[in-house]
């Protein structure tokens, strides 16, 4: 449950920057400001789905994380390691 809480936390706090960085700037906002403002809005929108629908799940008594789950992360994280290795090789190369 406070891992669900943490969500909600983040995404609180996010938004009270993004309207004080808005607020502060009483200028005209200009058209990178405002695209830089949707996705930050778009961020936290995506984040507070994400810590209702995990909230909801804890709810119903269903399993924080299965079998499938932790192989699926543990697959993605080798992918990424193995990826990240292969960038840094180019790029020193």
């Amino acid at each position: 449950m406070k891992k669900q809480l943490n969500a909600f936390i983040v995404s609180g706090l996010v938004i009270l920057a993004t309207g004080l960085w808005l607020f502060k700037s009483a200028r005209e906002l200009s058209s990178t400001e405002i695209i830089k403002s949707d996705v930050i809005l778009l961020v936290v929108t995506f984040a507070l789905f994400l810590g209702f629908k995990k909230l909801s799940s804890v709810k119903r008594g269903e399993p924080a994380e299965d079998e499938l789950s932790k192989k699926i992360l543990q697959k993605t994280a080798a992918v990424t390691y193995y990826v990240c290795l292969y960038k840094w090789v180019f790029l020193i190369w």
